[in-house]
């Protein structure tokens, strides 16, 4: 079945268990690369702790938790829907910002060292090619569990235009993929993490669990797993879908459904441009 490239990096990145990331914004103790003024220095100095880690668009996982669907929920990923800020990506007065374009590519930009429109904002060179007069900046806001990033777009007379809002995902080690590893991460974890009760065709019955990094263990052999997320091809991606062991001999795809503590594993035929659903392989019964 025809894939985008996309998802067998995602799939390779889930296979390295991420280690757990304090939250915490007292996190400030880490040494910081020195910028080139003074000023910026401070500046990174005072935002890093707030802005550290790896974030996702939030109504994207609101969206997943409600609609328990991937494809229901990809009307939400238009633009940027994933951030990566390492306090450690400074070149002179600004601070790279890895990006994922929606959910489809990567992108990066970056947020100068200095106060914008507001004390937690960012000026960015982030652009709106549409209104070349429009601009962005990053910024984050103070909640009880944790911090939010806002990246905000105003016109030339500085009027908010529009905010999105971000969610730090934690356990997401930084690398070149990690925005488009937290939105995977996110909605494995969501959706399918857990040990479950899987009973086959033939009515045969084992324990089968799924990690939120991508790997199952008990189910037909297979080892790792990877949960549609990107829509933005059209062929073939018109439902919900999960592949096993992909990019190997072993590889299998199924649709499948999730209703409350049931996951539902059905084969997958192709009637291009469609994805159909066959006959009903699994029934998973979560147990935890």
């Amino acid at each position: 079945m025809k894939r985008s490239c996309l998802a067998a990096l995602l799939l390779l990145a889930a296979c390295q268990r991420p280690q757990p990331e304090s939250a915490d914004p007292a996190r400030s103790a880490e040494a910081l690369p020195t910028a080139t003024s003074p000023a910026a220095a401070s500046t990174l100095k005072r935002v890093a702790p707030f802005l550290r880690g790896v974030w996702v668009k939030s109504d994207y996982l609101a969206a997943i938790k409600r609609t328990r669907s991937p494809y229901a929920a990809s009307s939400n990923l238009t633009g940027i829907v994933a951030l990566s800020i390492d306090p450690q990506q400074v070149t002179g007065d600004s601070l790279t910002i890895g990006a994922s374009l929606n959910n489809h590519e990567g992108a990066a930009f970056n947020a100068i060292l200095r106060q914008g429109l507001q004390l937690t904002s960012l000026p960015t060179t982030w652009p709106d090619y549409e209104h070349p007069t429009n601009f962005y900046e990053l910024s984050y806001r103070l909640v009880a569990q944790d911090t939010i990033v806002l990246l905000n777009k105003y016109n030339e007379h500085k009027r908010l235009l529009h905010s999105v809002l971000f969610s730090r995902v934690p356990g997401v080690p930084f690398s070149e993929t990690a925005p488009s590893d937290a939105l995977q991460y996110s909605v494995n974890r969501q959706l399918l993490a857990g040990t479950y009760t899987a009973t086959d065709a033939k009515g045969s019955k084992k324990q089968v669990r799924f990690s939120p990094t991508g790997q199952v263990e008990g189910l037909g052999g297979f080892r790792q797993y990877y949960l549609a997320t990107d829509f933005v091809v059209t062929v073939e991606n018109n439902l919900d879908n999960i592949i096993f062991d992909i990019g190997t001999k072993r590889q299998q795809d199924y649709v499948y459904t999730i209703s409350q503590d049931t996951v539902r594993l059905y084969a997958a035929r192709v009637a291009e441009p469609d994805l159909l659903r066959g006959p009903l392989q699994y029934t998973l019964v979560r147990v935890h």
